[in-house]
């Protein structure tokens, strides 16, 4: 009987297929979604669709606008031009990147923010059709001959922060956008019903297709557009897919997928920029995916200027992937996820809503439980050609337990560290395999793990407060540590009901909501929900770390660790005792990081490997050789001359630019780098008490306070008042060091020093020191 069933169910997929191509209705692709076919029915399924029915397919899909261009081969890096579409109105253009531009804004995260600038008034909304959403890449992007070279910047007006939001995402997108002639995509306008765009660079077209039905979730959605703009299947990795999930269309925190065909597999694979609800910008803008195709990649597509240089940084950074990876992070084999145990180590892992930094349970999600029973090894997971960091791990056939996938065997990105800790500890889950489950949910649905991490763990901290119930949530116990109900209330999102659609808010609206009408105490909610800027906290433990502190809330964008991870240097290594050397660091270290998302690059490849003898440089927190490395390949790409001094400065002028854009919007002041006091220190009796014997010290050696006879509500008084002060010092140390006035304003003599004195930004910067 259960034979039967399979074939049944097979059978009648196929004809709802057969149905759904020959456009007999529009019911049937919907039903698509939720027929589940036996893993081993998968791959010949695909193959049985694509003999039968792609053909036809490709002929009955609609063109809303077709546009042929003129294709020019890269220079150094560049292509001089962008791709602007307005889904709107259909209009197609290229638009030529003017010297100005390319001068100080680089390119990737940096050709967004100006465009984005250019295209939008003080007062554009997120969902207006003005906003946009622009993918470039950058002048290195692209290279194969050095690791980490894939990666993209997507640059919006966040629906959850109202202000600018950039992410960065590693896949073949970005770099196949360049080799198609493109040094960015810029999407404006809002279409009527469902569209895709296809940048065919082989052809040389631009597309603008009436999505036909195609499904909602990533992972089917790419398998799906691979098998009709694919060749065969050796032309699967010549494609380069952007999309999100059904959750992008019922919250304000969709993420965006780029997935890429994994030859070794013969799968789809995923990468994803999580951040600040550009998924959710995608999807009202009515843009189902994007597609583009290259003929392949070899050689130096880029056209660089001294590629000998490139090969010879490259081949010796491979060097030290292969001597000392497995003796440092294991990055090959256990991912991001290699630090899981050492935060708990040293009580940094998330825990119950950031009430903690580590568990005794932590141990069940250990990176070793990864590498050894989950994570396929010995297979290169680069999320792009050449890398050897190979960081990308993968889960292969694991069999879902819920949801519309249910009984599915289906290959799971991750988890890395940020997904292991926020689907995880902060949730009180330390079963593995519910952490799996739900970051291949997070995925497919479009859902960023970080946020929704502490998001969920946020609920989770109000439901065991009081502030929620059963009957508030829906029936659901969202008490710490139930999986079940954690799953639900994602597919609850996606399904667009419930619960789901609160928690899909994000925690800054869900204060103002648990406040307006449930009469929670809005001073608790602000000490536990873990926002800054309406941006959740990425998830490390930041408390004990004054430095990290800075480096989340005084970031651009929201608390997100990329800008700064200083926790190590701060806490454990005691390498910035004074506020001097910490404003130096958040100086340094923010402009430093932010260059890799200027020129394409990937952050980790800096320092998840350090070489031999960095202990002995004079900076070897800088990791000298790397900088080095950076500083050669850029000036080996674009022929110019180039140092790290030069490397700061670009970062600078961008940097500095995107504070003055937030000024722009009502933002980027002192006030908005105030921090959630969790953040900062104990919120909670039970928090203080967890770790007395560290805080009655700190009280009596810190802050020349004696605990003994003191109630527990005493001393956490007396521990706040000097905490927070302290943090206000930090701001002022900061700001001074950044050249900015004690409102964290750019002064406009730091701005021209820059060169980052551009008209219109000077002139909303006046506007702000009158």
């Amino acid at each position: 009987m259960r034979k039967f069933n399979n074939q049944l169910r097979y059978f009648r997929h196929i004809l709802i297929y057969w149905f759904y191509c020959k456009k007999v209705s529009k019911i049937y692709p919907r039903i698509l979604n939720f027929v589940v076919l036996p893993p081993d029915k998968n791959q010949h399924f695909i193959k049985e669709i694509n003999c039968m029915n792609i053909t036809d397919l490709k002929q009955n899909y609609k063109k809303l606008k077709e546009l042929d261009y003129q294709w020019k081969p890269l220079h150094r890096g560049y292509t001089d031009k962008i791709l602007y579409i307005n889904v709107g109105t259909n209009e197609i253009k290229e638009k030529e990147v003017p010297p100005v531009m390319k001068e100080k804004f680089i390119g990737g995260r940096g050709y967004g923010l100006k465009l984005l600038w250019d295209a939008t008034k003080p007062d554009t909304r997120w969902d207006d059709p003005e906003n946009e959403i622009i993918i470039s890449s950058g002048p290195v992007g692209g290279i194969t001959q050095y690791s980490g070279a894939g990666k993209s910047l997507l640059v919006t007006l966040s629906p959850q922060t109202d202000s600018v939001m950039d992410s960065n995402v590693g896949g073949f997108f970005g770099p196949f956008l360049k080799f198609s002639g493109y040094d960015a995509l810029e999407l404006q306008g809002k279409a009527d019903k469902d569209v895709i765009i296809f940048i065919d660079g082989e052809n040389h077209k631009i597309e603008i297709i009436e999505d036909p039905g195609f499904s909602k979730d990533t992972h089917v959605l790419a398998e799906e557009l691979t098998e009709l703009f694919a060749k065969d299947e050796k032309d699967a990795r010549n494609l380069g897919i952007v999309s999100t999930g059904a959750a992008a269309e019922n919250s304000l925190i969709g993420m965006v997928n780029f997935t890429f065909y994994d030859m070794k597999r013969k799968k789809i694979r995923l990468k994803q920029a999580g951040r600040g609800g550009i998924g959710t910008v995608m999807r009202d803008k009515r843009i189902k995916a994007i597609v583009a195709r290259v003929e392949g990649v070899s050689g130096n597509l880029n056209n660089v200027a001294d590629l000998e240089t490139i090969k010879e940084r490259g081949r010796k950074y491979q060097q030290e992937m292969r001597e000392l990876d497995d003796f440092q992070c294991q990055m090959r084999k256990k991912g991001t996820a290699n630090i899981v145990n050492v935060m708990n180590d040293y009580d940094l892992l998330p825990t119950h809503n950031f009430k903690f930094g580590s568990h005794e349970d932590g141990l069940k999600i250990h990176s070793n439980v990864f590498r050894d029973k989950y994570f396929t090894q010995n297979v290169p997971d680069g999320c792009w050609i050449g890398c050897a960091m190979s960081c990308a791990k993968g889960v292969d056939d694991f069999v879902l337990k819920t949801g519309p996938y249910k009984g599915d065997a289906v290959i799971v990105d991750g988890p890395e560290y940020e997904t292991a800790a926020g689907l995880g500890s902060n949730l009180g889950i330390f079963d593995p395999e519910a952490i799996i489950e739900q970051n291949f949910y997070c995925d497919t649905y479009g859902i960023c793990t970080i946020t929704w991490g502490t998001i969920v763990a946020f609920i989770m901290e109000c439901y065991e407060a009081g502030i929620l119930n059963k009957e508030r949530t829906g029936g659901l116990e969202l008490n710490f540590g139930n999986s079940e109900a954690a799953l639900e209330l994602m597919h609850q999102l996606a399904r667009g009901e419930g619960f789901g659609l609160v928690a899909g808010l994000g925690v800054k609206k869900m204060k103002e909501l648990f406040v307006e009408k449930y009469h929670a105490d809005p001073k608790f909610l602000n000490d536990i929900g873990m926002v800054n800027k309406g941006l959740e906290y990425s998830q490390y433990v930041s408390k004990e770390s004054l430095a990290q502190q800075g480096g989340y809330a005084m970031t651009n964008k929201g608390p997100q660790h990329d800008e700064a991870w200083l926790i190590f240097m701060d806490m454990v290594n005691n390498q910035l005792p004074s506020f001097e050397d910490k404003a130096e660091a958040l100086h340094y270290f923010p402009m430093f990081r932010t260059w890799f998302g200027l020129v394409g690059l990937c952050k980790l490849c800096w320092n998840d490997v350090v070489p031999k003898g960095n202990e002995l440089t004079d900076e070897p927190h800088k990791i000298p050789e790397h900088v080095d490395n950076y500083v050669a390949i850029f000036e080996a790409v674009t022929g110019k001359p180039f140092s790290k001094e030069e490397m700061i400065r670009q970062s600078e002028r961008v940097y500095n630019f995107q504070r003055v854009f937030n000024l722009r919007r009502g933002y980027g002041k002192r006030i908005h780098d105030a921090q959630p006091y969790r953040a900062c220190g104990p919120v909670t009796k039970e928090e203080y008490e967890s770790r007395q014997e560290r805080y009655d010290k700190q009280l009596k050696e810190d802050v020349g306070f004696n605990p003994e006879g003191k109630t527990t509500e005493e001393k956490m008084a007396a521990l706040r008042a000097y905490r927070e002060d302290r943090y206000e010092q930090l701001l002022d140390a900061v700001y001074e060091r950044r050249g900015w006035t004690k409102d964290g304003i750019p002064t406009i003599e730091h701005l021209k020093d820059l060169g980052m004195d551009l008209p219109e930004v000077i002139e909303v910067v006046q506007q702000h020191l009158n």
